[in-house]
């Protein structure tokens, strides 16, 4: 989060959905209701790509059209601090953890999202941090997907 709750930027996990805040208004700019249910205790790998015009974003590298917000999001200034895992110290923290944050200063294609979730996959599995057998599933829904 860039700022505080009431002029910020940023994303906020509430009752397992995702909300993105762009500006310095009070509502969200897109509120994916469910994004999070059954992903207790799971690797998540998410990416927003924002096209001078529309936010998308991709979970586990896909995306639909309830991960899109409508056109015409316009980005505003904001000098406040960047968080990451809570905003500003008010009433949301995330209760996880976070690996490999990266910002770009320009969008990824599908192929680049693609190529980073199974970038990740592979060193998860490196490291024994999820089993072959959920390597597999997740390969196989990507290339059901494609």
């Amino acid at each position: 989060m860039k700022g505080n709750y009431s002029s910020s930027f940023g994303h906020l996990i509430g009752s397992e959905s995702l909300l993105i805040y762009t500006d310095s208004d009070t509502s969200s700019e897109l509120n994916i209701s469910n994004f999070f249910t059954g992903e207790s205790n799971k690797w998540i790998h998410i990416v927003q790509t924002f096209n001078g015009d529309q936010i998308t974003v991709y979970k586990n590298s896909q995306t639909n059209n309830n991960y899109k917000n409508a056109s015409g999001i316009t980005l505003t200034t904001n000098l406040n601090a960047l968080y990451i895992g809570n905003n500003s110290g008010s009433n949301y923290f995330l209760d996880g953890f976070m690996d490999n944050v990266r910002i770009y200063d320009s969008v990824l294609t599908t192929s680049q999202i693609k190529q980073n979730y199974i970038a990740g996959l592979n060193s998860l599995l490196a490291n024994n941090n999820i089993s072959q057998e959920e390597y597999n599933q997740r390969l196989d829904s990507l290339s059901r997907n494609d």
